[in-house]
């Protein structure tokens, strides 16, 4: 079964919510095949190292689509929608945790 996880990340998350989240997601015994982040905005500095980190760790799995200003969570998510690749779609936030099985 192919599915997208659509998530979306603006400068006030945290770092290490951000990271536990993405890492909860990919431990999980049924990987998605990609992940894309809409970046709100522009990120600090410590979001887009981790978001680095990832990509660099796991490359082809993670799509970050970079949004030029904030338009809010809604108008994100109703973007990236549009980017995913595959019908199923998952939806996360940046703070979630997900469960290994």
């Amino acid at each position: 079964m192919n599915f997208s996880v659509l998530m979306s990340v603006y400068f006030k998350e945290n770092p290490e919510f951000l990271e536990k989240a993405l890492q909860s997601t990919i431990d999980q015994t049924l990987i998605p095949n990609e992940i894309v982040i809409m970046l709100d905005g522009k990120l600090t500095d410590e979001l887009y190292d981790v978001l680095e980190k990832f990509k660099t760790k796991y490359p082809g799995l993670i799509n970050t689509i970079q949004l030029e200003e904030n338009v809010g969570l809604g108008k994100a998510l109703e973007i990236g929608i549009n980017e995913c690749k595959y019908d199923l779609i998952a939806r996360m936030d940046s703070d979630d945790i997900c469960l290994p099985e």
